[in-house]
Parts: C-alpha cells; structure tokens; sequence
C-alpha cells in the first residue's frame, strides 16, 4: 500500500507542474487536499476501530475510497475544473488514511500478541 501512495505524492505533483503548468510551490499546495485528508482519515480510522472494536470494514472502505478517488484521477486533464481535482484527492486521501491506520494497528497488535507468547514459552522453558 504504501509504494502506491508514494508514487501519488510523486506523481500528482508533477501533473500540476507538467500538465498544468504550475510552479512547484503551487503545485505542493494543490496537494494539500490529499494531506489533510489522510490525516482525517486515520484520525477517523483510529476512532471506528475503538468503537467497533475490528478492523477490517474500516480498511475495506479505505480501499473502496482509495479506488475511488485515484479512478477519478483518471478524469483529470489539462482543462480539469479545479473542484474536480480536490474532491479526487480528498476522496483518494480519506481511503488511504482509512488503510493505513488499521493496517499498522494490525500489525502492531499481531506483533505484540506473537512477541508476549514467545516471551512466555522462554521462560517456561527456562524455569
């Protein structure tokens, strides 16, 4: 997942200077709506998750969400109205957050549960 949403935070950018012909500057604050809304996403993400108590719907609307939002990437063009290029990229950024949040949760928790019966069958096997 993650090399999907790097090569996003490489690509788009260079669509805004290349296809749109934006300074870089410019071009880092067009971003901005995939940002913000990762972070709102996983913020959200960690708040379901405690309330619902599993993880995977959260992560399967992610990737529903994230789907979504780079599909509609598709869309874009050099004439693209700008509205168009922020609902994508908050779309795409809600999945994202969405996935990333519980996936890490995930397998911090999986790594905690494997590492503490380990801890438990060595010391069984040393007492």
């Amino acid at each position: 997942m993650g090399v999907v949403y790097f090569t996003d935070l490489y690509f788009i950018p260079l669509y805004f200077q290349n296809v749109r012909g934006y300074s870089p500057i410019l071009s880092g604050i067009m971003i901005l709506p995939l940002i913000v809304a990762f972070s709102i996403g996983s913020s959200t993400s960690g708040v379901l998750i405690s309330r619902i108590g599993i993880t995977n719907p959260v992560i399967r609307t992610g990737l529903l969400l994230w789907t979504s939002g780079a599909g509609g990437r598709m869309s874009w063009h050099k004439d693209t109205h700008i509205a168009v290029l922020v609902i994508c990229q908050l779309i795409e950024g809600i999945g994202v957050g969405c996935c990333f949040q519980p996936g890490n949760l995930t397998i911090a928790t999986t790594f905690l549960i494997t590492s503490t019966h380990l801890l438990h069958i060595e010391e069984s096997r040393t007492c």
